[in-house]
């Protein structure tokens, strides 16, 4: 029966030795590091293990001696008892201390380097292409950095500043110094020291890139910082390691690192202006706009903070509005839904169709109308046409950019901007001359035809949205401004759309560029028709 019980421990245990072996298979491994904040990390683990290890052997090796050559033989006699013994004493308390100071001196130096605040620079030797290893940089890409530069040099990596948030259930990142703005895919440069401050949108998150650096934590109210590099071109997986909610497995993101001239034409191709959609695409633009999706997401340009608050302050009331991922260059993209599948068309498509059942938890099923409203719910054609809209959002130019020269050492990389692109013409706030309007033309505007459908914004009931509410307008506009009839007042705030912002409501919320996407006929429309509105 021993033999049994003894056979069934040794079995068990083998299963579950399998099993943690196959649970640490995969790409996020620790061990496997692409980065100097990783790379010191995995050094202090392997001086803490060999110090452990060393105090395993020496103590097991100890009871494992005592217990056979003091093992009690036939015939002994109770054997002498000692009390005490001092030099004994004196070094097992003197031994523990000085593995400890081991371990602390190596750990504090580590803290230190790895800390954001601490301004330690990262120091690359430059060296021949034929011979690069991964901590060092190679000399074509030294010199973009310092035209001077030769073999043996050593140079400081450049800096950038990115802002990471989290929400319930995805990562929106923030570019400092250029006007970028992506939700779960996080490109970034090699050899470039990445500073984060991380900030949380509802609970606690943990920010973790297991090949690049540690996990911290992010939390409601405070920033948190930490920062990190990438020391050679790849796909380095990232995962929120804190459980926040339903959704916490799927929370997961990924970051691509470039080499620096790759990076400047990603850049370069993100702020490009979308091709024009065409077909299917054409139809899923309308679905897109009519169905609500620009409640929650911008497609076009990095949202306002203003606005991402005005959304939270939605949510937190209760209404269907959340904020959203940033939809701009979407079908650029390598994967979906915070990085539970790969971006394609069926995955696309059968994401649309029920969120809930690829992605359990997510907002978007839980609160848009499509999902929740019988007379909103999608056809399996608008499906299939939205999915060609957001896969047409992609840049209109293409082309393979110049290499951009990095900045000084220590700045941070500012991409050169592509002339063949057309920047977006701000409207003028001076009023301009519009045809005669018609009130019926401009209530199918306002309901179904804008570029941004109005109503998805502003009610008519009286209920306060994302925007204020237009019901009594024609009557209350003509009292805001003194001197300024309700005829001029709504134009003004229509053709400038930040000359007017009413208390509660943020700045940058509309579109600058109704007067250019409309045009002036639509525009007159809908002021007849908000003129009605008594």
């Amino acid at each position: 029966m021993a033999s049994g019980l003894v056979r069934k421990t040794l079995l068990s245990a083998l299963l579950l030795s399998v099993l943690f072996i196959l649970a640490s298979c995969g790409d996020q491994s620790t061990f496997e590091v692409k980065g100097e904040v990783a790379r010191q990390q995995l050094d202090l683990f392997w001086i803490i293990f060999a110090l452990a290890a060393f105090v395993f052997v020496l103590v097991e090796g100890a009871l494992i001696y005592g217990a056979f050559r003091y093992r009690r033989r036939p015939g002994q006699a109770i054997p002498k008892q000692t009390h005490g013994h001092t030099k004994l004493e004196i070094a097992w308390t003197i031994a523990p201390t000085l593995v400890l100071v081991g371990v602390a001196i190596p750990t504090l130096f580590a803290i230190f380097n790895t800390s954001a605040s601490s301004g330690y620079d990262v120091n690359l030797t430059v060296v021949n292409k034929v011979n690069d290893p991964s901590s060092e940089v190679a000399l074509e890409q030294a010199l973009l950095v310092d035209a001077d530069a030769q073999v043996g040099d050593e140079l400081t990596v450049p800096r950038m500043q990115i802002t990471a948030r989290a929400h319930q259930w995805w990562w929106e990142f923030r570019y400092a110094d250029i006007d970028v703005e992506t939700a779960n895919e996080l490109h970034i440069p090699v050899n470039t020291r990445v500073d984060v401050d991380l900030v949380s949108d509802d609970v606690i998150h943990s920010f973790w890139i297991p090949n690049l650096a540690g996990k911290l934590d992010v939390v409601p109210t405070v920033t948190n910082k930490t920062w990190f590099m990438a020391s050679e071109p790849g796909v380095y997986e990232g995962r929120c390691a804190e459980f926040c909610g339903l959704a916490h497995t799927d929370m997961r993101f990924v970051v691509i690192a470039h080499e620096w001239d790759d990076y400047d034409g990603w850049v370069t191709a993100y702020n490009a202006t979308h091709q024009q959609p065409t077909g299917d695409a054409l139809a899923g633009q309308a679905v897109f706009l009519n169905k609500g999706c620009v409640l929650c997401h911008n497609k076009d340009a990095p949202t306002s903070l203003e606005v991402r608050e005005q959304q939270r302050k939605q949510f937190l009331e209760g209404n269907a509005v959340v904020p959203g991922p940033n939809l701009k260059q979407f079908a650029t993209r390598t994967t979906m839904a915070a990085g539970v599948a790969p971006l394609t068309k069926s995955n696309l498509e059968a994401w649309l169709s029920d969120p809930d059942e690829f992605k359990p938890g997510n907002r978007m099923a839980e609160l848009a109308a499509v999902y929740n409203d019988p007379t909103q719910t999608m056809t399996d054609d608008e499906v299939v046409q939205l999915a060609a809209y957001l896969l047409s959002l992609r840049p209109a130019v293409e082309a393979i950019p110049t290499p951009t020269p990095m900045p000084p050492v220590g700045s941070t990389p500012t991409p050169t901007p592509d002339p063949s692109i057309t920047p977006t013409v701000e409207p003028s706030p001076t009023p301009v001359s519009l045809p005669p309007g018609d009130a019926a033309r401009g209530a199918q505007v306002f309901q179904t035809s804008s570029p941004l459908t109005c109503t998805t914004c502003h009610s008519l009931d009286g209920s306060v949205g994302l925007g204020p509410s237009q019901r009594g307008i024609a009557a209350t506009a003509g009292t805001r401004i003194p001197g300024m009839s309700a005829r001029e007042y709504i134009t003004q705030s229509i053709l400038d759309t930040n000359a007017y912002i009413l208390e509660g409501f943020p700045a940058d919320l509309m579109p600058a560029n109704f007067l250019e996407t409309m045009g002036p006929q639509a525009i007159a429309d809908v002021i007849e028709y908000l003129l009605t509105l008594q």
